[in-house]
């Protein structure tokens, strides 16, 4: 509906978002303002939201250290929805800072809290790559620390368990999604910690094709 009808939707989802994320709201208000909230962020035009969200997104990063966990799950999927579509929002040196350790304590969250923490990580690398003659980006002084956090998140044998009784471990699919994203779209000052942990995961390799009977060098 957002795509169809553009800004003239931003006002009536901000008075019903407004009306789920106050002083009182329940678990359930707070998670289907954030879903309304997020299903808006394509359709208007790009300037319309960013005047809106910009005032919001200090109330919305609150909720996602929300004591529900469907809360914070569904504030880390509105933030990767952020990053994928509105980045300049989240890349700014007075925003970024407080979401990182948001984003941090995410990943060591529950699984699905994890998963779309991971997302978020995989959407900013993408939406910050730099551009030519671009030798850092926001991201850069937090390399070290995110390269660490991701790869423990990748390795949880967490699963998410369906109603029809499968399970998956989605968290080890998102977490090399980031990793993937952060060696894929690094700033060139990271250049050194990225080979360092290139050797990490080439030992890791090895480590496994042993365990399983195989080998790199055969």
């Amino acid at each position: 509906m957002a795509q169809n009808v553009g800004d003239e939707i931003i006002q009536d989802v901000i008075s019903f978002v407004e009306s789920k994320i106050g002083e009182g709201a329940t678990w359930k208000d707070k998670y289907f303002g954030l879903l309304a909230l997020g299903a808006i962020l394509e359709g208007p035009s790009k300037q319309s939201l960013i005047n809106v969200l910009a005032y919001a997104m200090g109330i919305i990063l609150t909720l996602y250290s929300d004591e529900s966990r469907k809360v914070r799950e569904t504030a880390a999927w509105f933030f990767s929805k952020v990053a994928q579509n509105h980045a300049e929002l989240l890349g700014t040196e007075s925003f970024f800072p407080s979401l990182y350790e948001y984003i941090i304590r995410g990943l060591k969250d529950e699984t699905r809290v994890a998963c779309n923490s991971a997302s978020i990580i995989t959407e900013l690398a993408k939406a910050l790559k730099p551009v030519e003659g671009q030798n850092r980006n926001i991201l850069s002084s937090c390399y070290p620390e995110l390269i660490s956090n991701v790869v423990e998140c990748a390795y949880r044998k967490d699963e998410m368990r369906h109603g029809y009784g499968r399970s998956e471990n989605k968290i080890t699919i998102a977490g090399f999604d980031a990793l993937y994203s952060l060696f894929e779209n690094a700033p060139p000052d990271v250049e050194p910690l990225l080979l360092k942990s290139l050797e990490h995961f080439y030992n890791k390799l090895k480590e496994t094709n042993v365990q399983t009977g195989g080998g790199l060098d055969e």
